[in-house]
């Protein structure tokens, strides 16, 4: 993924200014720093939530902006920061959304996406909690269940919007380590925005 000469602005307000730099497949990219410095815009141009003003954003050389959502999809999977989930919802229910790019016409290859959802699961350590319902969870696991919901997407890349957020930090160090996993063991390619310099 490279990004060449990105501007976005909030009105007058500029919060990317003619930014370059590509990220190395199969590598983790941190893009750090402090609140309200434009971490999380950037995220969002570079996921296609916000168009830029000015550059682009390109994805095996071809403009995201030319990439229809569901073809996106099945190349970049996404952990935002803030996410919601019925609390009634099963961790394997929510964990299979992760297929939805894969369904054609509302038809999904089940035995495809149980192999995907299964070895996200697995992945993740959410085996034993599959049945489980979200409001059941602890933080850290809850975490958990929205990354194995992107990797049951079956992408090379992972962006992830401050996966640590509200977590003590017992659960933060076990997250950034199943994100190291998963760039070791899967040769994952991962771009996360932190806030947290420590």
């Amino acid at each position: 993924m490279e990004v060449k000469n990105l501007c976005f602005s909030y009105g007058k307000e500029k919060v990317i200014d003619d930014i370059s730099f590509r990220v190395k497949r199969g590598k983790i990219t941190t893009i750090i720093g402090a609140n309200g410095c434009g971490k999380s815009t950037l995220f969002n141009v570079m996921t296609k939530n916000l168009k830029p003003q000015k550059g682009s954003v390109y994805l095996e050389g071809t403009d995201i902006s030319k990439i229809s959502l569901k073809n996106f999809a099945r190349s970049v999977a996404i952990v935002h920061q803030y996410n919601n989930a019925p609390y009634d919802t099963t961790v394997e229910t929510l964990v299979g959304y992760g297929r939805l790019a894969y369904s054609r016409f509302g038809i999904a290859d089940k035995e495809e996406d149980e192999k995907y959802i299964s070895y996200a699961l697995e992945a993740t350590e959410l085996t034993d909690l599959r049945l489980c319902h979200i409001e059941e969870l602890s933080g850290g696991q809850r975490q958990r269940v929205w990354l194995a919901m992107a990797l049951a997407q079956n992408t090379d890349i992972l962006f992830l919007d401050e996966p640590t957020t509200y977590l003590d930090i017992k659960y933060q160090i076990e997250i950034l380590r199943l994100i190291k996993m998963l760039n070791k063991k899967h040769n994952m390619t991962i771009v996360m925005v932190l806030h947290d310099i420590n």
